[in-house]
């Protein structure tokens, strides 16, 4: 936090489910140091496992064309981690960084349908700027082997 900061008090409404979150964001931008993201679509949403493979491909089908390439970029992408900016490149989107987060709402909206905990790591940019994004590879196999059945590349 900025010393000598001024603080502002602001009312926002929270799904109740979702308050613990909402209460864990606000510690961290109070500590001064980045806001936990968590991996939950949901409460509840459990992790991607060995057997989801029907699970992996519904949420690959069901979600909007630019979270598809997003994913596929992700995919690729190894154990590594990707800037908004150069992902939104990547896969093409004109609306650089703002783009991919908003894209990403398919994803999360279908992880949640699913109980599923999201695909993807997200992470708040230190300095303020555009989200960092990344995925496990075992998540990335169940998405190759959903996007090969759907008629994707291999």
């Amino acid at each position: 936090m900025e010393e000598n900061g001024e603080l502002v008090t602001v009312t926002v409404n929270v799904p109740r489910g979702r308050l613990g979150d909402l209460y864990r964001f606000v510690a961290g931008l109070n500590e001064g140091s980045a806001p936990p993201t968590g991996s939950a679509a949901a409460p509840g949403a459990r992790p991607w496992g060995e057997g989801d493979a029907e699970v992996a491909e519904q949420l690959y089908r069901t979600v909007s064309d630019n979270a598809r390439r997003i994913l596929d970029e992700l995919m690729e992408l190894g154990e590594g981690s990707i800037g908004g900016v150069e992902l939104a490149r990547r896969a093409g989107l004109e609306k650089g960084a703002y783009g991919v987060a908003g894209s990403l709402s398919s994803v999360g909206k279908a992880a949640s349908k699913a109980g599923r905990e999201l695909p993807y790591r997200a992470q708040p940019n230190a300095a303020g700027g555009p989200g960092i994004y990344g995925m496990e590879p075992r998540i990335a196999e169940l998405l190759k082997a959903a996007r090969t059945a759907r008629g994707g590349r291999s």
